[in-house]
This record gives structure tokens, sequence and C-alpha cells, in this order.
């Protein structure tokens, strides 16, 4: 379908949103202890074998199902290597409370969770938490709106991160500052970017309209009329949802092409990976954006010789069509 340019700017901002708390720190003075990784490797790669050529996992997809229903999909990919076992389990911002409540249930089998969030490693977001008061914020309001708007619940305000074998493995805020400063990124140019990377998509989607592929077309007012708006705008959102969490973290089609915000955090989720296996932890998982994974996996396979051994489905949002509830 072609992209809607509200849509893209709503997922995008959100799933920016959804990787900082509110009350963190973008900037200020000092040296952060930890997470300051920028993006380099985190290790030498191996021999050509564990380099060779690898089938990449999809890690989230919309699946249109019958009577014009549908949902979306996230995986669980595990990969091995001797007695270790690594999951990447691909989250996504908002989605069912369900899904959260089994993400809660499954996180419990790991020897350490690993967990993004750009914070300090003491802030950690408690279910049911009050929100912290204060004046205007545009990001909080986003998150209603979008989880009000699509009858979905937010990660934050879901999943237990105060669990004894969540590890924070991201950058904190000042970590994050300094790697964008020395990559010569900054919000505006994540913007620029953003908008570039969408350009290329719609034309990518007018060059398939000549072939012969029709676009899917959403008409919310209609479906509105129809009692069925909400349905609609959930089918719209969740068809774009993956390209489009793509664009807003920057990530690149050739290695080396990703922004701080995708591979400087993943580096240093990798990092962090390798002191909790320096430590004797044997099951691992990783529990990062799906926009996050291509890269994780690359690396686990090419940099620490891991081998893909399996995947799992989990749906987070249960797209089945039904009217919108009369007020």
């Amino acid at each position: 379908m072609s992209s809607n340019p509200t849509c893209t700017l709503l997922i995008g901002a959100l799933a920016l949103a959804a990787c900082t708390p509110e009350e963190a720190e973008v900037t200020g003075p000092g040296t952060p202890t930890s997470g300051t990784s920028t993006s380099q490797p985190t290790s030498q790669p191996t021999d050509a074998s564990t380099a060779a050529v690898f089938e990449p996992s999809t890690f989230a997809e919309f699946v249109r199902t019958e009577d014009d229903s549908g949902r979306f999909d996230v995986k669980i990919v595990t990969y091995e290597k001797d007695d270790t076992k690594v999951s990447l389990i691909a989250s996504v911002h908002i989605a069912d409370a369900r899904h959260y409540q089994e993400l809660n249930e499954e996180f419990e089998n790991y020897d350490a969770l690993l967990y993004e969030l750009v914070a300090n490693p003491d802030k950690r977001p408690k279910p049911g938490e009050p929100k912290k008061k204060g004046g205007f914020n545009p990001i909080s309001l986003l998150q209603q709106a979008m989880t009000k708007g699509l009858e979905l619940s937010f990660q934050l305000d879901n999943i237990d991160y105060t669990k004894d074998n969540f590890v924070h493995a991201d950058l904190t805020p000042k970590g994050m500052a300094r790697a964008m400063e020395a990559n010569n990124e900054s919000i505006l140019t994540i913007a620029i970017n953003m908008i570039q990377r969408q350009s290329k998509m719609q034309a990518e989607q007018r060059e398939r309209e000549v072939d012969g592929e029709a676009p899917r077309e959403f008409d919310i007012v209609k479906a509105m009329r129809s009692g069925y708006g909400r349905h609609t705008l959930r089918m719209m959102v969740a068809e774009q949802l993956t390209a489009i969490e793509a664009l807003a973290l920057g990530g690149g089609e050739e290695e080396g092409d990703d922004m701080v915000l995708l591979e400087g955090r993943n580096d240093r989720a990798l990092e962090v990976l390798r002191e909790q296996m320096a430590e004797g932890k044997k099951n691992l998982g990783i529990y990062y954006g799906a926009a996050h994974m291509p890269d994780m996996e690359r690396k686990l396979i090419r940099d620490f010789g891991f081998r893909k051994s399996g995947e799992r489905t989990l749906m987070a949002w249960d797209i089945t069509k039904r009217p919108d509830e009369s007020k």
C-alpha cells in the first residue's frame, strides 16, 4: 500500500519516544561510567565458516487474514553456540495487553534478559507507576493518543522491568548524546534522514504501481461512517509499522549505513551480552525493537559464532474485524 505521511510521522515519533523515558536527560555535562558505546564493532569477525551467507530472519510482520481481518506478529528467534543459548525477542512498542502479559511470563525463563531503554541503569519503569505531573509533554500526549485511538497498550506501562534477571543493555542519555555528536548526528539529521527514506519508499511504491501492483487504499472517512473506523485505522498502521519504525531508527540497507539510534545501541547491547556470558550466563534473551534485530542477528552469527536453531511466533496485535464501540 502507499505510505501515509501522517501515519509515518506518528509511528516514527512513537518509535523514538518509546526508547526514552519521559524524565531522562538527553544532554548535560559529566562523563558517563557506562553505556557510552559508539558504532564500533563489538568483536573481531570469526573464521570464514561462521561468516557464511545465511537467510535473514523476519522479526515482525503484518498478516492479512480472511474477512478483512489481520494480525501483527513478532518473533522470538533463538541461536546456539556450545552450551549457550541467545534469543532475540522482537518488541513492538504498542500492542495488546495480553501480548505483554505473555512476554512477562516468557522473560522468567532467562538467566539474563537484556532490555532496551535509553536511560541510566537504575531507572526502571514500573507497571502502573503514575506518570510524572508537569507541563505540556508532546511525547506523553502522542503515546496516549496512539494507545487510546488504536485500543492498544504501551510497552513501558506493561512490561515488568523490576525483575532480578533484567539487565540494562542500552546507551545512557549522556552516552547517546556523546555517540550522536561523534557521529555528526542530531535530531535535525534524524528528521532529514527519515524524510529522505520515506521519499525513497514512496518512489519505489510508484514504480510498483507502474508495474501493475495496485496499492491498497484506506478510506478512513468511509470507514468511520460505516462503524469500523478504529479497525480500519489499526489495519492501516499495522501494515506500515515495521517499515516505518526502521525509517525512524535509521536502519540502512547496507551494513555501516545505520545511525547511532540503531547500530550504536545494538553494539552496546552486544557488549553487555558478552559481559553476561563472561559471568557464566547460559540462557540469555535480548528484548529490543524489531527494527534492531537484523543487525543484531548478523553480528551474533558473524562476530560471536552463533547459529540459528529455532524461532517462535507471538501475536502482538489481534486485528479481528469488529465494529467500533457505540458511545
